[in-house]
């Protein structure tokens, strides 16, 4: 198993990096655990990284 692991500023992310395991209606996907001390933190680096 390929862990991903990041620790931005409030925020802890760790994902599954094996997209050959999971898979859903034909679609790979890489599950991740996203763990934070501020919900609005999380909430807010999540909408910047995905601009």
């Amino acid at each position: 198993m390929s862990v991903l692991v990041r620790n931005y500023d409030y925020i802890y992310v760790e994902c599954d990096m094996d997209y050959g395991k999971y898979v859903r209606d034909s679609i790979n996907y890489m599950p991740c655990t996203i763990r934070g001390k501020s919900l609005g933190k999380v909430i807010e680096r999540v909408q910047e990284l995905s601009k």
